[in-house]
């Protein structure tokens, strides 16, 4: 089993395009909830008056937990770091299927700075 955060060791194809793909549960609004809840604009960031994004990617494995979480997209001044812990924060998502069997599916997540 993946742990959140940590490399996977396994040796399954990783999908970037799927029939049914995986979803924050309870969807996109929720996902979005769950964002502000536990969002904290960066210091560094909002002494800068910096207004960028950041893209995460990370697996989303057939149980629905996440592995591989890295940034794809920089933007210093403290958001890659906030960016990677909300994103270590996610429950399991339902995992995304191919041919009705749940497989491991890359997904890239851009927030925005400053998050409203």
């Amino acid at each position: 089993m993946s742990v959140v955060g940590q490399k996977s060791n396994m040796t399954e194809t990783v999908f970037s395009v799927v029939e049914h793909p995986p979803q924050f549960k309870a969807g996109k609004d929720s996902l979005t909830y769950f964002l502000q809840k536990h969002f904290v604009n960066p210091e560094a960031a909002k002494n800068a008056n910096v207004n960028c994004k950041v893209m995460v990617k990370f697996i989303v494995e057939p149980t629905g937990q996440l592995s591989d979480i890295e940034l794809a997209w920089s933007a210093g001044h403290g958001c890659d770091e906030e960016s990677l812990r909300v994103v270590k924060l996610f429950p399991p998502w339902e995992p995304g299927r191919q041919s009705g069997k749940a497989v491991r599916v890359r997904v890239h997540l851009t927030l925005k700075y400053p998050f409203q």
